[in-house]
């Protein structure tokens, strides 16, 4: 594949786009791209035009390797860029080019240089756009080793084991827990997007599920996970994990779902959670990062709620998106990350909420994801986002944006009584709105800043 692709025009250096799903040909890809010392931008395939455009130009990638199930969005979105000059199919029914993928065992061996500890720019990882245009930041090779041996440190993930990978192998998150972990490790990847083969490719209880939290949603509403006697854990990250689906998990299956927490700027993964008797934990850094609760320049007591700051000495160097730069997040030689959270005695982390969520009510900090959390208990809520709509320029009230069960309607007042003694009374919501859904991006995580600029009454 290497050599297809340098035959193709990849060359040392440049930047390569991926926009494939879940393949053994993804795998080949970022290894073939590293045998070139190319520079491999993973994207998301849920991505339609507009993000992939922002995604092709900011990145000034050159070449883009891509399935045909999403030629639309790419002719579209690549209409008026100039900087893509190689378009590689999967297929080899392409409409759009007649660079084939498939074709790689057409070609000879590459066998040219690779030298896995320099630190070339080797991988370019692009945010979800959940909190503005989507940007990139650029790993190399030891570094990503690095962070999938302590990731792999911390799980004691054994030789017998295998991976069922349903998570994307697009998101930093799999790079990591998944694609790194089996290189290092030799365990094979299970590829799937449900459960249905669990039963034929285990010798026993060898399997470590690793999938998104609404997968794990999923089987907790169907109740659809009927054998588990082949799983030895689940784990679960790239985003929020509700309490009550890893409460379900070791209550009815008695299988424990291992949490982390990440992000592109910095490990990418930063804590790791393997302590059942902390279910609501984010874990505990692993053990080449350091991590602290901050406000301003200090550092925090334990239960106090304050920023989640990562040393800078674990931090990536730079961003590649343009005008956008590391050092403005960085203070006093920590990293921002924008989320809140708090430390116990114990040293385990807790995520309360992300900073631009939180609601000033009167003069007191109001988290939303505690409110959802306990409106999420309700039965015939489906799915609740809570939002700050402002007042004046000291105070905002609290809305509560709710999808209910089968569309059937709740009292206000009701929902009052319910919160009543869960939660303190300056945060029970002062509006709630009914929505046949709520918005959400590309990545199917719910854009808040559409709720807040929504009119209230």
């Amino acid at each position: 594949m290497a050599n297809l692709l340098k035959n193709t025009g990849v060359d040392k250096g440049m930047r390569v786009a991926v926009m494939l799903e879940n393949s053994s040909e993804f795998i080949y890809t970022y290894l073939a791209l590293l045998r070139l010392e190319a520079i491999m931008i993973p994207i998301n395939i849920k991505f339609k035009s507009l993000a992939l455009r922002q995604i092709l130009s900011d990145s000034e990638a050159k070449c883009l390797i891509f399935s045909t199930k999403y030629e639309n969005d790419i002719i579209t979105a690549t209409d008026i860029l100039d900087n893509v000059k190689i378009f590689i199919s999967l297929e080899d029914n392409s409409t759009f080019t007649n660079n084939y993928l498939c074709r790689f065992n057409d070609q000879a061996l590459f066998g040219g240089p690779y030298d896995l500890k320099n630190d070339f720019p080797s991988v370019i990882f692009y945010s979800d756009g959940s909190t503005g245009p989507p940007k990139g930041v650029i790993y190399n090779q030891q570094a990503l080793i690095d962070n999938a041996n302590a990731f792999q440190s911390a799980l004691l993930i054994k030789e017998n084991y295998k991976i069922y990978a349903q998570f994307p192998f697009s998101n930093y998150f799999s790079m990591t827990s998944i694609i790194n972990n089996s290189l290092i490790t030799g365990i094979p990847i299970i590829i799937a997007d449900n459960l249905d083969n669990i039963d034929n490719v285990s010798n026993g209880k060898d399997i470590i599920l690793i999938a998104t939290p609404n997968f794990y949603e999923k089987i907790t509403n169907n109740d659809s996970l009927k054998n588990t006697d082949h799983i030895q854990f689940c784990i679960s990250g790239g985003g929020r994990l509700k309490p009550e689906i890893t409460e379900y998990f070791l209550k009815k299956y008695n299988l424990p779902i291992y949490k982390s927490y990440g992000m592109i700027e910095a490990g990418p993964i930063i804590l790791v959670n393997t302590n059942e008797k902390k279910i609501t934990s984010i874990g505990i850094p692993l053990h080449d990062i350091s991590v602290a609760i901050m406000k301003d320049k200090e550092f925090l007591r334990s239960k106090e709620i304050g920023e989640i700051c990562i040393r800078d000495t674990n931090i990536v160097k730079k961003y590649c998106s343009k005008n956008v730069k590391i050092e403005n997040c960085i203070l006093v030689g920590w990293y921002q990350s924008g989320d809140l959270g708090y430390q116990d005695m114990d040293g385990y982390f807790y995520f309360v909420d992300r900073k631009i969520n939180r609601i000033n009510k009167n003069g007191f900090d109001v988290y939303p994801e505690i409110i959802e959390n306990e409106l999420h208990k309700h039965d015939l809520i489906k799915e609740v986002a809570v939002v700050g709509a402002q007042l004046s320029k000291t105070t905002q009230k609290i809305v509560a944006n709710i999808v209910t069960t089968n569309k059937r309607a709740i009292n206000s007042k009701e929902l009052v009584l319910f919160l009543e003694n869960k939660i303190p009374q300056y945060q029970i919501p002062d509006e709630f709105a009914f929505l046949d859904h709520l918005p959400k991006n590309a990545t199917g995580k719910i854009a808040r800043q559409l709720l807040r600029r929504k009119k209230t009454t």
